[in-house]
């Protein structure tokens, strides 16, 4: 597949993204924040690598940035309508 050919098709240029989700602080050691969706559901792939995340070491303030950075992301692709799976297929092998 051309990935370049894929991402030239789109036109991104007056794209609005929507502010919809959120991130909210939990109890919770083992997750200290977590990333929300517009109905407020913990979006899953995102829990799975904050968890991950913590469990290499890292901080809660750390895990408290990439919660954003996660968001921002779902925010995009919810404007593009492109699926996390999919996302995920039309990322370029690094090389």
């Amino acid at each position: 597949m051309d990935h370049a050919a894929v991402m030239d098709e789109r036109e991104v240029t007056g794209l609005v993204v929507a502010w919809v989700g959120r991130v909210e602080a939990t109890s919770a050691t083992a997750l200290p924040w977590v990333v929300l969706d517009g109905a407020g559901r913990a979006i899953t792939p995102a829990t799975e690598f904050l968890r991950e995340l913590l469990a290499c070491g890292n901080t809660a303030a750390s895990c408290r940035s990439y919660a954003f950075d996660l968001l921002r992301w779902f925010r995009f692709l919810a404007a593009v309508d492109v699926e996390w799976s999919r996302a995920l297929s039309l990322t370029p092998a690094a090389g």
